[in-house]
């Protein structure tokens, strides 16, 4: 958002002594300060920070001679009260703790009042600047919802025209005005799976059973499918996998429940695994049968299974 707001600051001019006679000029000054925009594809499901930077432009017109112009603004909390050390952006009840800085090491804090102020100098040889800000959206924030965050700040304005040395930022305030801080977390998913390791046999008469895990950790309140692919063969009934041997083959199953009725396959809202994210880890138990069926020739037999997780 860019907003722009004209001061008007009176500078005395001096000639001779302090105790001559001084004429007064009309000194105007435009401010344009621009959105703090952070990415719209934040995946924070790793922990990790966000940068970005803004500016804002500032311009002073009537400066004449060795006069100079201290502009400083303070910047408030935003729409949401702070947390911490941290300004929030919002969504609905969701919030995503982010800073503003005056400085490119994100060191300094861009204060409210007295120190940490952002501020330039306009002279009559340099009237007008562009001076960035900072901002980061803390790491750590896994169990943020995915969302469209924002926030509306309010920047206050003091200013001075002076000769020498450069004062401290004036307390007295200007104009004030706004601008937002906007950023958006995304969906996202992350799924890890363990073999499933039937136990040995020779005779395939009665009912075989294994289990292994799928672990799968999505961003908060993130539905989502889990799907298993049909094997080496692409089978469409989850109970006709094939483990195979060279031309033999043994037929299992994998199922969503213990008593193996549920099969789990890659048919989504038919046999999929369905789940809401918390950004924690969780487990799902993947559960195997080998039904009775004709003996085959001793060995190992194996089938690769691709787990697949969507958002709903």
């Amino acid at each position: 958002m860019n907003l722009l707001r004209t001061l008007l600051l009176l500078t005395a001019l001096f000639c001779g002594s302090l105790i001559a006679s001084q004429a007064q000029a009309q000194i105007s000054c435009n401010v344009t300060f621009n959105t703090l925009a952070f990415p719209t594809t934040m995946d924070v499901l790793p922990g990790a920070s966000f940068d970005t930077a803004s500016t804002v432009a500032s311009s002073c017109t009537g400066i004449t001679g060795t006069t100079k112009v201290l502009l400083c603004y303070a910047l408030n909390s935003g729409t949401y009260p702070v947390s911490g050390t941290q300004r929030q952006m919002g969504s609905g009840t969701n919030r995503l703790l982010f800073q503003a800085y005056v400085d490119s090491g994100r060191l300094i804090t861009w204060g409210t009042s007295g120190t940490g102020l952002l501020s330039v100098v306009l002279t009559a040889t340099a009237p007008s600047a562009t001076t960035s800000y900072y901002g980061r959206v803390a790491a750590s924030q896994p169990a943020a919802v995915p969302a469209a965050y924002s926030t509306t700040m309010t920047v206050t304005v003091s200013g001075t025209a002076y000769t020498g040395a450069t004062p401290a930022c004036p307390t007295a305030a200007l104009a004030t005005f706004t601008f937002n801080a906007t950023g958006t977390v995304i969906s996202s998913c992350n799924a890890t799976a363990t073999n499933l390791v039937f136990p040995s046999t020779s005779f395939f008469t009665a009912n075989i059973d294994g289990t292994s895990t799928v672990r799968v950790t999505c961003t908060n309140t993130t539905p989502y499918h889990v799907r298993l692919s049909g094997g080496t063969v692409a089978a469409t009934d989850p109970a006709q996998r094939k483990m195979s041997l060279g031309v033999n083959q043994i037929t299992y199953g994998l199922y969503r429940d213990t008593a193996r009725s549920l099969g789990w396959g890659s048919t989504d809202n038919t046999n999929t695994l369905d789940a809401t994210g918390t950004a924690s880890a969780t487990n799902h138990t993947v559960y195997g049968r080998i039904p009775p069926q004709s003996s085959v020739p001793p060995g190992t037999y194996t089938d690769t299974v691709v787990v697949t997780v969507s958002f709903l």
